[in-house]
């Protein structure tokens, strides 16, 4: 920008609006050519970090994919064991995520906890598989112990919350 007001405060004001520099009246040829080449070259940097920017954005986005396709094996493999465990209640697992997640779009709950109460509906008896058959099968109250398998099992989510909110609260 080139002017006759020689006000810091309108020099300032210039700057923070987009002016690349600021010249005041009369003035030499080199100082154009420098404030012309800064100007260039502040230009050519923001571009520089806008094409970085995005390409960290796109990369963070293709792994945020995979670790969801991870996270989604993951899950399903655990549901094939406790099904595989229990073959009597197979697709037990499955309709009760089904239908958790229909109640959940009812009440409107976002698309993220939507999909983490799918998954915990997806394995919410994973605790099968560290009962005896004959434990996990028994229509008697359930066992006032669990092995000490079980017990290790499930401390696990209690060692690391998941990122998606399950619970009413």
């Amino acid at each position: 920008m080139v002017s006759g007001v020689e006000d810091p405060e309108v020099v300032e004001k210039a700057l923070e609006i987009g002016a690349y520099g600021y010249i005041i009246k009369p003035f030499r040829i080199s100082e154009v050519i420098i404030n012309v080449s800064s100007a260039l070259r502040r230009q050519r940097l923001e571009m520089e970090s806008r094409m970085h920017r995005e390409k960290l954005e796109q990369m963070v986005e293709n792994r945020t994919v995979k670790l969801q396709e991870a996270l989604d094996g993951i899950i399903q493999v655990m549901a094939n064991i406790v099904e595989s465990r229990d073959p009597y209640t197979a697709g037990h697992q499955r309709r009760v995520a089904e239908l958790t997640c229909v109640i959940a779009q009812k009440l409107e709950y976002p698309e993220d906890r939507i999909k983490g109460i799918r998954m915990a509906g997806t394995i919410h008896d994973l605790i099968k598989t560290f009962l005896s058959f004959d434990q996990a099968k028994s229509s008697e109250t359930p066992p006032t112990r669990v092995p000490s398998r079980g017990e290790s099992g499930a401390e696990l989510p209690k060692r690391k919350r998941s990122p998606f909110r399950t619970t009413l609260s």
